[in-house]
């Protein structure tokens, strides 16, 4: 398999984003994959 060194920044936009857990759950998923 093929590796890449891409890096890509991401967010989120809205009302009420503060409350939601989304974020939290994205970025663990993000620090698991590297």
């Amino acid at each position: 398999m093929r590796m890449h060194n891409k890096k890509f920044l991401v967010g989120l936009i809205g009302a009420d984003i503060q409350m939601s857990k989304s974020p939290a759950l994205h970025e663990t998923e993000g620090r698991r994959q590297g």
